[in-house]
Formats: structure tokens, C-alpha cells, sequence
């Protein structure tokens, strides 16, 4: 949602469709989210504000993983319609961006820094992004536990 925010503000005209697999929006796929969610009226609240600002919000369907995509420019392009799991489609699309959620990739780490590494295997650190126990090592972004927001609007503020 935020990119979506963000590709509204610099191309007002694009037309952007946010396609959710749960039941609205910020919600988790069922056992995904360990019976932690957002209240279902902050996702109606979001899903208005997209609206508001002309982005299509479709919830409880998922995009097909299947698609013929050609990513040769580095982004997933679409060669034809991009078809929903409800067997709807999305004519027109010219760029996809798959973003399924905030698990961090610490493939990395584990096994080197399990015990830095909290249950759901994001970085614990200190309020200073300090990495516990030791001298020089910090953790930014999604794979950080600093118990904040890990968007780019707070980080500016």
C-alpha cells in the first residue's frame, strides 16, 4: 500500500489496483499472521483512503503466481491479462510488484546469529539499531525487531 501511495503521488493519472489475498486490508493469510491482526475497521479505513485517491482495492483473492511475466528489464511485465483467483482479470497492466509481506529474507543469519534472532526471525536490537551484545553491528528495515513502523514515511520524519 505504500508503494501504491508513493507511484500515485508521481504518476497521478497510472491506474494501480492493490490485490489482497485476506479478507482486508493489513489482514494476514489465515495462520500466517499467529492470530495477530490489525482490526478488520483500520483496513476498511485504508482500503477508503485508496479509494479516495482512485486505487482499486480488491481483498480475498490472490494474483496467479503462474503468470507469464517477463522480468528481462528487472521488473515482473505482464504479456497478457493478469488473471485473479477468482478468475477475474486485470486488462492492461504493464507492471506487477509482488509484495507478500514483511518476513524477513535473513537466510544469512541464521545459523551464524540464531541467538540475535527473535522468533519470528527478524534482528532483536536496541532503540540505537544496535545489535545486542555486540560493538558495531545494526539492523535496519523489515529484518529489524525495533518494535516501530518499517515504512519510509516514518523513517522521514
Amino acid at each position: 500500500m505504500e508503494l501504491a501511495g508513493e507511484i500515485r503521488d508521481r504518476f497521478a493519472t497510472k491506474r494501480l489496483t492493490i490485490v489482497h489475498r485476506g479478507p482486508f486490508l493489513c489482514s494476514g493469510k489465515a495462520g500466517a499472521d499467529k492470530g495477530e491482526t490489525v482490526p478488520k475497521a483500520f483496513g476498511d479505513e485504508l482500503q477508503a483512503a485508496c479509494e479516495a485517491r482512485s486505487i482499486t482495492v480488491r481483498v480475498g483473492m490472490g494474483v496467479d503466481a503462474g503468470a507469464d511475466v517477463d522480468t528481462s528489464s528487472g521488473f515482473s511485465v505482464p504479456s497478457g491479462p493478469v488473471t485473479l483467483s477468482d478468475g477475474s482479470t486485470i486488462e492492461g497492466a504493464d507492471l506487477v510488484v509482488w509484495a507478500t509481506g514483511s518476513r524477513p529474507n535473513n537466510a544469512a543469519l541464521v545459523g551464524s546469529m540464531d541467538d540475535k534472532l527473535d522468533a519470528d526471525g527478524r534482528v532483536k536490537v536496541a532503540d540505537s539499531l544496535l545489535v545486542p551484545g555486540t560493538d558495531n553491528v545494526f539492523a535496519i528495515g523489515d529484518c529489524a525487531e525495533s518494535h516501530g513502523p518499517k515504512t519510509a514515511y516514518h523513517g522521514r520524519k
